[in-house]
């Protein structure tokens, strides 16, 4: 299990004590947390991936799922410009 840690200019969290991150980590298609790169080196192992999508697409609706759902989420695909990708299978 490989976690990647995401690098992105903003990223929108639901935490109100830290509303923006600049990165986000995924292991096995899943969002584990948006964070600062500080805070990711302090969790073990990780690689880092500064390819840069306008947005994830998620499987969900994180509004809609209860707060203990939300780390199941699973990243459906990203948008770059005008053009759709999927999520390789993992």
């Amino acid at each position: 299990m490989n976690t990647i840690g995401y690098s992105a200019p903003r990223i929108l969290t639901m935490n109100p004590s830290q509303l923006f991150a600049g990165h986000m980590a995924v292991r096995d298609g899943r969002i584990l947390r948006a964070c600062s790169l500080g805070s990711l080196k302090g969790r073990g192992k990780f690689e880092t991936d500064d390819r840069v999508a306008d947005f994830a697409i998620l499987e969900d609706d994180p509004p809609a799922v209860s707060p203990a759902k939300l780390k199941d989420i699973g990243v459906w695909g990203t948008m770059l410009g005008s053009k759709i990708s999927e999520a390789p299978e993992v």
